[in-house]
């Protein structure tokens, strides 16, 4: 996603240049020219959005090879301005807007990254299975339908989605969601899957961004006050929300600072219609990859592989003797992200003699897909062609390569400097204790993990597997989003689902994630 989302830039940015390569303000002026008038009509728009993405092409891109990441690529307000609209109204980040741990340098998290902590304490594997798993179980259910038989799934996936997540974030039902609350999320989406706000080749594709915009920006107060409300009802009456993220957030928020403010909260339950869009990204990649008409060579080894799993004993331990709760199942679906890169890229904001850039809008974009897939880290990488005629190292699906590799709780600071040289990230190891007894740890690479009375609840802890990113910059989702497309794969192997593609010579395309459409073409049958 995330090298889409520079490719897409910087071709715009060829079309906005022609023949000659002027400076910065001479670019705004000719964008400014070329502007038609259905774009011109809202000042603030066209100098915080149009001309904030012409500066922000001035990105860079690195690559990175060991999970730690420079203290100098920071997470504060890693995000291309252009978008800090739809996030903040006056244009950029306010006190009393509230921020996301996703937006914020770790240093401003309180100590050892405890509001990360604090965070991840929603999201633990421990709570999936009685707190979470019902609410997915039943929109799986709803989506793979025999009533959705033979027709395009991801809009099906998309009715219903916003429905799931609000009621994950605050129990609410779907009856009690105001229209805004729905829309603007799709909105939202619809931004980030289409990238650049002005294209002087597409201007139907620029009025539809600028329409996305300006309706989360008319809303977006509409929707914090909704989620005020309720984020007060989730504190006078707790008991009524342990099965939802807010209630975690709250209850195990850390005092000092870096502590959750309310509109912390708020913000966090916004922010999560860009973390939680990966989930129709890979959903649709797995349908793809299970297709039973889809002949490529992958495609044919998954649908190998989950058939042999499936018939077998999907959740039998992966690794004996092991002190954690990984399944074969749960080594699938980590192929899976491995290949499908739910997230294919972390961003951060560039500190330049210790100070954060902003014009031009400075960027680094690290790419996990050269990563997972690196000799470096693989033994079974092999070069092969992309579609551009590029030599790429390509690792071959095989779920059993997780057999020997590190987990995040056997990292510490003694193994980590024989392991890699290194001496720890850039806080100490710690803890903190949620309200119902489970603790939320770091290791020396600063990976959040979590462990409870009865085991220890790792992540899979090596350079070569990263679509979640890395070290203390690691999404705290990872588990959560694997528990979720373990479901989808229960789903289809219990209701003996097949996936196939559909004749259609015009197929819908679905905004889904940052820089991608998908093809409503895929549908859904059953064998019995």
């Amino acid at each position: 996603m995330f090298g889409e989302f520079i490719s897409i830039l910087q071709k715009n940015l060829e079309s906005l240049l022609g023949d000659g390569k002027p400076n910065l303000k001479e670019l705004e002026n000719k964008v400014i020219n070329q502007l038609p008038a259905e774009l011109q009509d809202n000042v603030e728009y066209v100098q915080n959005v149009i001309l904030q993405s012409v500066r922000f092409i001035q990105s860079a891109t690195d690559e990175l090879t060991l999970p730690m990441i420079n203290i100098s690529f920071t997470k504060e307000n890693a995000l291309p301005r252009f978008l800090w609209g739809m996030l903040w109204k006056d244009w950029e980040k306010q006190p009393e807007d509230g921020t996301t741990v996703f937006l914020q340098d770790y240093r401003d998290r309180g100590l050892h990254n405890a509001k990360k902590k604090a965070y991840f304490s929603a999201l633990t594997p421990d709570l999936y299975e009685e707190k979470y798993q019902p609410k997915i179980k039943d929109f799986f259910n709803k989506m793979l339908g025999r009533e959705n038989s033979n027709i395009p799934l991801m809009d099906q996936y998309v009715s219903d989605y916003l429905d799931l997540y609000w009621n994950l974030h605050l129990n609410v039902k779907p009856q009690d969601i105001p229209e805004y609350a729905k829309q603007i999320g799709k909105e939202f989406i619809n931004c980030l899957a289409i990238v650049t706000p002005f294209d002087p080749n597409n201007l139907s594709q620029s009025l539809d961004f600028k329409r996305s915009y300006e309706y989360v920006r008319r809303n977006r107060s509409h929707l914090s006050e909704w989620l005020a409300s309720l984020i007060d009802n989730v504190k006078k009456n707790q008991n009524e929300y342990k099965d939802t993220f807010v209630y975690y957030w709250f209850v195990n928020n850390q005092k000092g600072n870096g502590a959750f403010t309310k509109e912390d909260i708020t913000f966090e339950c916004f922010h999560n219609f860009l973390a939680l869009s990966q989930w129709g990204n890979t959903i649709y990649n797995m349908m793809d990859l299970l297709r039973e008409d889809n002949e490529k060579e992958l495609a044919c080894k998954v649908q190998t592989e989950f058939k042999e799993l499936m018939s077998s004993n999907p959740n039998e331990l992966a690794r004996a003797g092991d002190d954690n709760s990984f399944t074969r199942l749960d080594f699938f679906v980590f192929e899976l992200m491995r290949v499908i890169l739910p997230n294919n890229g972390s961003i951060s904001r560039v500190a330049l003699n210790g100070q954060l850039a902003n014009e031009p809008d400075i960027l680094n974009f690290h790419l996990h897909q050269p990563i997972g897939n690196s000799s470096l880290h693989w033994s079974d990488a092999r070069l092969e062609k992309d579609s551009n005629d590029n030599n790429v190292w390509v690792a071959p699906f095989n779920p059993e390569r997780y057999q020997d590799v590190p987990l995040s709780h056997t990292i510490d600071e003694e193994g980590l400097k024989k392991a890699a040289a290194l001496n720890r990230c850039p806080f100490e190891q710690s803890s903190i204790t949620t309200k119902d007894g489970r603790s939320i740890l770091n290791n020396a690479y600063g990976t959040t993990y979590s462990s409870n009375e009865k085991a220890q609840c790792p992540v899979i802890e090596t350079a070569g597997y990263s679509p979640f990113g890395f070290g203390y910059r690691r999404c705290p989702g990872e588990l959560f989003t694997a528990n979720v497309f373990k479901t989808f794969l229960k789903t289809v192997w219990e209701n003996q689902i097949s996936f196939y593609q559909l004749d259609s010579k015009d197929p819908q395309e679905i905004p889904v994630a940052p820089a991608t459409f998908v093809k409503d073409n895929i549908a859904m049958k059953y064998s019995q």
